[in-house]
């Protein structure tokens, strides 16, 4: 459909390529675009607007979304991710010392290898704090494509906890206590939290995906 393609571009397009692209959809999908208008600019809603009525037709402009407060929240957390795996890199390049008697200390390594870890977690934490920075500005814009990318991930932390709860239950009972005693009631809370926030209805209208 025509109207599906600048839901995320509105911002990128002029009058004259709006009224243009309004044009040229049939009724059925000026509806359905104008259902979608609470996340274009003013530009893109008076165009569209002025299109219906060229019509005649009886169609409302979703309103304006507002970001709902817990997709902020989310937005902060997933920079200050961003930040401290950027602290970490900074520190693996400035005060290599600290993380070495960190690790040397959690993993046993001898001093002549915590060089190569402290190597291998400055690049994989500056590609995680690229990812959360994007992440994370995709949700401040309202971009839904981070939304999913961000529900996938809280929910294979939670499927991950699930299946192994089912595999302790199923192969080894006796040591369920111990399973249980391993577990981060924080992450997995956090997980929770994050999951049941990006599918609330309200939260899905505001990335401009229907609400069931």
């Amino acid at each position: 459909m025509a109207g599906m393609d600048h839901r995320d571009h509105e911002h990128d397009l002029d009058r004259e390529r709006l009224t243009k692209l309004y044009g040229e959809m049939d009724d059925a999908e000026l509806e359905d675009t104008a259902y979608h208008a609470g996340r274009f600019n003013d530009v893109a809603r008076e165009t569209l607007k002025e299109a219906i009525a060229a019509r005649g037709l009886d169609i409302q402009l979703a309103d304006l979304y507002k970001r709902p407060r817990g997709v902020t929240l989310l937005a902060l957390l997933v920079f200050l991710n961003a930040a401290f795996c950027l602290l970490v890199v900074i520190l693996a390049f400035t005060r290599p010392e600290l993380l070495s008697t960190a690790l040397i200390a959690r993993k046993r390594l001898s001093p002549e290898d915590w060089r190569l870890q402290i190597g291998y977690m400055a690049f994989f934490d500056s590609l995680a704090a690229g990812a959360f920075m994007v992440i994370g500005f995709g949700l401040w814009s309202l971009r839904n494509w981070a939304r999913w990318v961000l529900l996938m991930m809280a929910g294979f932390a939670l499927g991950r906890w699930a299946v192994g709860l089912v595999l302790v239950l199923i192969f080894a009972p006796r040591a369920l206590g111990d399973a249980l005693m391993t577990i981060r009631p924080i992450g997995l809370l956090i997980n929770a939290a994050i999951f049941w926030c990006l599918v609330q209805p309200e939260v899905k209208r505001a990335f401009g995906e229907p609400a069931d």
